[in-house]
């Protein structure tokens, strides 16, 4: 059966997909793409659910709370956000509770649960068709991480030998260890050491470290090492053994069930400038081969660069997506688009349609075929987006909760993956100024005290949401809070195939208050009309009516060949043949 034939046949249900309708509806039936297309959802693990009550979210939390994020056997049943993936911040061990400094790779740290633990939360979410990947920290390991610890440790034994920097065979040159070191200590040429004193060579720059080192090392010999900071110890990744760590971790975890992985800062693969960006895109297009390897339809998404410079990145390497740092609240913050969001008046068809179909730039990998758009509001870095729409209006100051709403639309229509941070869809607070774990903040599931609340990191965490939302359980209840329109934009997403899977083709009108954009993927042809005023409208409009999103109650309506939208009211057609 063609998918538009199947479109028309569920319409009777469909109606109700608006947060208004009734919780007793019964579920409509579907079957989801297998495919790379999702909606991801990021859990910084420590932050989320705490299972056993010691105050740190761990994996049994998540296992625990899956059908809060996709129902078995109703996807987009009462209470089910609807997602379709799950990114993991690093779960292996580690003296940090944000574990980007791991000293196990093979292991899951003991606050977040044990091996089985992770093998049932897996087995759990792909019965759920979640889809799960790993932050993969390749470029840098713990100081307390035994491979480190025993390189310290034999040049401490081999000091007469290793107090000595000249090589002949390092092209780095003067300032770095010799051969006869690195021929009693093998495990040093995996990490990049060379003398405080001595200037890297032009055209490559990186932070230096002595956390971990003795005084000896540090002071009299003035030993370094390139580390990303305090703590972490760079991996050469040049290195063959290191290499083999990386594809050993791949396969070991993709035989786990994992189904790809993010991979974490790679602009920093060798260092923080080099000149030559054709050794990160070799090495990331090394990972990328041992991943498929194992799993032909692993994903792979990078942070960074967090520029333009992505497009350089895509085009030149492998892998199936970067994050989008201009999607997000960095790239929003100063947008023309969101400097309108001030006034109503300001926001125009022109200007949303420039944001979408910027995001949605086509880039090709090296094997021709098309990347996919990673998307993103807020993350564990740059901070969460809430206090973007903080407005006055007559003199009361506030969240705009219906622009917030629109906005959050409006990027789950450009093609490619969306990932939301854990929160996002309570409307979670966390601005970062000089401390990223303002961005980490426990989940909100209710005002007081709850099974699966984490202990607060910081003074007030709860608060600064609270302020503006509420926390899950009241959202829950209520049709038109934030959390019932993401699910209801989920559901949406799935239904339709072609949001994500194609972009969009703009339809010109002559009421810049409304954009028309067309999507089109195999047999299906949608048409998205958005209404970007404050005000209801009525336009002339073909077609049939699938289904709307709305800030507010009630839907949007097409009758006698007029559509009525309401107020930043999003309607879905099916254009049929056009």
């Amino acid at each position: 059966m063609k998918k538009s034939r199947l479109l028309l046949l569920m319409l009777p249900v469909l109606s109700c997909f608006s947060s208004s309708c009734s919780s007793k509806d019964e579920p409509v039936p579907f079957t989801p793409l297998n495919d790379n297309y999702r909606n991801f959802y990021h859990i910084f693990v420590s932050s989320f659910a705490d299972s056993n009550g010691d105050g740190i979210g761990d994996l049994n939390g998540i296992t625990e709370n899956l059908d809060k994020l996709r129902k078995l056997g109703d996807p987009h049943g009462k209470n089910s956000l609807g997602i379709s993936g799950i990114f993991l911040s690093p779960i292996h061990p580690s003296p940090t509770y944000h574990k980007y400094d791991i000293t196990d790779f093979f292991g899951i740290d003991p606050q977040f649960g044990t091996m089985d633990d992770f093998k049932k939360f897996i087995e759990e979410a792909h019965k759920r068709d979640i889809k799960v990947i790993l932050d993969g920290v390749f470029n840098h390991i713990a100081v307390g991480h035994p491979l480190f610890i025993q390189t310290i440790n034999g040049l401490e034994q081999n000091i007469e030998v290793c107090k000595f920097y000249t090589t002949s065979t390092d092209p780095k040159g003067e300032g770095y260890l010799t051969d006869a070191c690195y021929a009693k200590v093998p495990n040093a040429r995996r990490f990049r050491f060379k003398r405080s004193d001595v200037k890297f060579p032009d055209g490559y720059s990186n932070r230096t470290q002595t956390a971990g080192l003795s005084k000896t090392l540090s002071e009299t010999y003035k030993l370094t090492y390139e580390g990303f900071a305090a703590g972490m110890v760079d991996l050469d990744l040049d290195n063959e053994e290191n290499r083999k760590l990386i594809s050993d971790y791949i396969k070991e975890w993709t035989k786990l069930g994992v189904d790809g992985f993010r991979l974490d800062a790679v602009k920093s693969y060798y260092g923080e400038e080099v000149i030559k960006e054709t050794k990160n895109f070799e090495i990331i297009n090394f990972i990328s081969q041992e991943a498929k390897k194992v799993n032909p339809d692993a994903y792979i998404v990078a942070e960074g660069p967090w520029n333009t410079s992505a497009m350089t990145y895509q085009s030149n390497t492998e892998i199936d997506s970067y994050f989008n740092f201009g999607s997000s609240r960095q790239g929003f913050n100063n947008s023309e688009l969101h400097l309108s969001m001030y006034g109503y008046d300001a926001v125009n068809a022109n200007l949303v349609y420039s944001w979408i179909s910027g995001l949605e730039g086509k880039y090709k990998r090296p094997n021709g075929t098309d990347a996919i758009n990673a998307n993103f509001m807020s993350n564990h870095d740059i901070g969460r987006i809430p206090d973007l729409f903080v407005r006055t209006r007559d003199g009361v100051t506030g969240i705009d909760l219906d622009q917030m709403k629109l906005f959050y639309a409006i990027q789950n229509l450009v093609s490619g993956n969306f990932f939301y941070y854990y929160g996002d869809e309570i409307g979670m607070v966390g601005q970062v100024q000089n401390n990223d774990i303002v961005a980490r903040a426990a989940y909100l599931w209710t005002k007081g005290d709850s099974k699966y609340k984490v202990s607060p990191k910081l003074e007030g965490e709860d608060g600064r949401t609270l302020e503006y939302f509420q926390p899950l359980d009241v959202q829950q209840k209520k049709s038109d809070s934030l959390y019932n329109y993401v699910r209801h934009i989920n559901k949406v997403k799935d239904y339709y195939p072609s949001i994500a899977r194609s972009n969009s083709e703009r339809v010109e009108n002559s009421d810049n208050k409304i954009l028309i954009i067309n999507k089109t993927y195999k047999d299906e042809k949608i048409k998205i009309v958005i209404n970007l005023s404050n005000d209801q409208k009525v336009i002339d409009m073909d077609g049939t009516l699938l289904d709307s999103l709305e800030v507010g109650k009630g839907s949007a309506k097409l009758a006698g060949g007029k559509l009525t939208l309401n107020k930043y009211s999003i309607a879905i057609l099916d254009r049929g043949g056009n």
